[in-house]
């Protein structure tokens, strides 16, 4: 009977040491950031350029993005401490890439159903004053962002006009992404935040996105956004 009290025991301990640590990992997850650095991402279509256009367009800025490695890594913060990371160098996110590809050929049906629900969330927040409120809480903090855009159509019009628009986005976007404290240290922001968009006139479709970009979030602000969204749609569905 003792033998078999202790067993019980050991395993209370144990379970309550294992319910311990899991409540601490939960914990920690709630109180961090979580931080996504992408360096040197590349994405670009190229249809039979030639060498003088091709001149062209590393004359744009092109030419510092060469050797490049594409890496991305995703990390949790508690202030400046990271205590849990993943680093995903091109290989591994071209892996990921094609088994996205893969459960995207298989699961046609989730991915429409998913799409769906994605739309009726964007309706939800756009109509509520509240959920778009706690979305505008969330507050992601750009540390760094440098891209060398390069855009052609074959209408020269579109194409200026293509990067004007980008221009304006991007410029009306980034400044509600900058902290306070990168907004007054102005030298700050030249170096970790700049970013060309050029056009490229030569009379056909052709992109070339080159970007790299440190930005982090609250994850408590998120998960606060997704229960008032959760709860918003719950009622929702209850009056229907």
């Amino acid at each position: 009977m003792i033998l078999v009290f202790n067993i019980f025991k050991f395993i209370g301990i144990f379970m309550a040491v294992i319910m311990g640590m899991i409540t601490v990992f939960m914990m920690l997850i709630i109180i961090s950031k979580i931080e996504v650095n992408i360096k040197k991402f590349h994405i670009s279509k190229i249809n039979n350029i030639n060498k003088n256009v091709n001149k062209k367009i590393n004359n744009n800025g092109n030419n510092n993005w060469k050797n490049r490695r594409t890496f991305l890594k995703i990390s949790l913060k508690i202030g400046k401490f990271q205590w849990l990371w993943i680093n995903l160098d091109e290989s591994k996110l071209a892996k990921i890439q094609e088994k996205l590809k893969e459960q995207e050929e298989k699961n046609k049906q989730i991915k429409e159903k998913v799409n769906r629900e994605i739309k009726n969330d964007l309706k939800l927040i756009i109509k509520n004053k509240k959920l778009r409120k706690e979305l505008k809480d969330i507050k992601p903090q750009l540390k760094l962002f440098k891209a060398n855009i390069q855009i052609s159509t074959k209408d020269y019009i579109i194409t200026s006009y293509l990067v004007a628009i980008i221009s304006i986005v991007i410029s009306n976007i980034v400044p509600h992404l900058v902290n306070e404290k990168q907004n007054r240290a102005s030298k700050e922001i030249i170096k970790n935040i700049n970013y060309k968009i050029n056009p490229i006139y030569i009379n056909q479709n052709y992109y070339d996105i080159r970007l790299s970009m440190i930005i982090d979030v609250s994850i408590f602000k998120i998960l606060k956004f997704l229960i008032a969204l959760v709860k918003r749609s719950k009622k929702i569905s209850k009056t229907v």
